[in-house]
């Protein structure tokens, strides 16, 4: 099933930090244990936080 996801929710540093930490420590359980398909879906939530998180530093810093 397929993660739903608000358009937009704010975080402080230590929360995404915390996050981030969770989505790369239970992709790395679900691997080990040969879960890969629900270790792949942690990883693209992973990567679509921090493809935002680029995107928002980057507008912060004024580039397009």
């Amino acid at each position: 099933m397929p993660a739903l996801f608000a358009p937009r929710a704010s975080f402080v540093k230590d929360e995404v930090f915390e996050i981030c930490a969770a989505l790369a420590l239970g992709e790395s359980l679900l691997e080990r244990v040969g879960r890969r398909r629900e270790a792949a879906g942690l990883a693209a939530v992973f990567a679509m936080v921090e493809g935002r998180l680029v995107r928002a530093g980057r507008a912060d810093a004024g580039a397009p």
